[in-house]
């Protein structure tokens, strides 16, 4: 019986030491450590608005590339070359005049999918507001970015922890 029991210890040793030493860990693949990786590495698709934002100056694709080239957790990179692909749409840009200005809001759809196959990742949202003066445009500026910047803040943990 004391040999099955020392057996059994020893079985149970050897799993939690390769389970220790093979399995995943909680901390990013690309954090700051010896053998440190790369970001994964993300292009972006097609972007849009609905037709009643057509008129706007907002560019969601290049507040994407701004955004995305401020971040140190991922990296943009070519379509051919990403193994992730961003997708995504201004839902919503409302402008409300008020007595002490204008007041726009914003709201911001992301997905994420894999670059071969096309498996939807994450859906990221972000939605921001800007409020006072009369310039209507740097307002929906402000508040795109800042929808953007809201959507893909969890974006690069979340890569992360599905590479």
């Amino acid at each position: 019986m004391g040999s099955r029991r020392t057996w059994a210890a020893w079985l149970l040793w050897a799993a939690a030491t390769v389970t220790h030493s093979c399995g995943p860990t909680m901390t990013p693949a690309f954090a700051d450590a010896p053998g440190r990786r790369t970001p994964p590495a993300v292009a972006i698709g097609p972007t849009g608005a609905s037709a009643d934002l057509r008129n706007s100056d907002v560019s969601l694709d290049d507040l994407m590339r701004e955004e995305l080239g401020s971040l140190d957790t991922v990296r943009i990179a070519p379509r051919h070359r990403a193994s992730f692909l961003l997708q995504g749409t201004i839902t919503r840009l409302e402008r409300e005049r008020r007595p002490d200005g204008v007041e726009v809001r914003c709201e911001v759809s992301v997905i994420v999918s894999d670059a071969a196959g096309g498996a939807v990742r994450m859906v990221l949202s972000g939605r921001a507001g800007a409020r006072g003066g009369n310039d209507t445009r740097a307002l929906e500026r402000m508040a795109a970015q800042a929808a953007v910047r809201g959507a893909l803040r969890p974006l690069g943990q979340g890569l992360s922890l599905i590479r």
